[in-house]
């Protein structure tokens, strides 16, 4: 995948904006490129510390890959990267942070 990603803070509320930037780089023969790919990560505080976190996303694996195939790994892979946020998130060096403007 080659990304470009774009974070703004919009109504209390940060935005991170991924699109799709495969064009800016040629292909390499051995390498699958994902392809049409995009995602938009919100983070919204709830009070009380609370904070609600989504995604959502869309692209095209590539190649030979049957969908179903795809899917699960999709899946999968959005799960891991929630449990691993939700770990992250709790270090301490993230529970001072403040986003401002």
């Amino acid at each position: 995948m080659i990304f470009y990603s774009k974070t703004t803070f919009i109504n209390n509320t940060v935005q991170i904006e991924i699109s799709d930037k495969g064009d800016s780089i040629p292909e390499h023969s051995t390498y699958v490129r994902m392809q049409n790919m995009y995602g938009l990560w919100e983070a919204s505080p709830l009070g009380n510390g609370r904070t609600e976190i989504t995604y959502t996303g869309s692209g095209n694996p590539g190649g030979n890959l049957p969908t179903f195939i795809a899917n699960k790994e999709l899946i999968t892979s959005m799960f891991k990267t929630f449990q691993n946020l939700n770990k992250v998130i709790l270090l301490d060096e993230y529970q001072s942070l403040k986003i401002t403007n």
